[in-house]
């Protein structure tokens, strides 16, 4: 499995056919609302070329980053 990071201007142009997700209601955002993941497996899709990718373990530590993960205080 390979994911990208993307910009949330991009989501409409997302191919759901071709990625892991099935619509812009099941990728996961940034905190912000400014990024989001996209999966797939294989080859990748041409319209995902533009992005850096990524392998498991390097987006779980990107994931865990307060950028993608709120922090609550206790």
């Amino acid at each position: 499995m390979k994911y990208v990071i993307a910009n949330i201007e991009d989501l409409d142009n997302i191919d759901f056919n071709q990625v892991i997700q099935t619509s812009k209601e099941t990728v996961r955002k940034s905190i912000d609302g400014s990024l989001f993941i996209l999966k797939f497996k294989g080859v990748c899709p041409d319209f995902l070329n533009k992005y850096d990718k990524y392998n498991s373990e390097e987006i779980r530590t990107i994931l865990s980053t307060p950028e993608w993960t709120e922090i609550i205080e206790l």
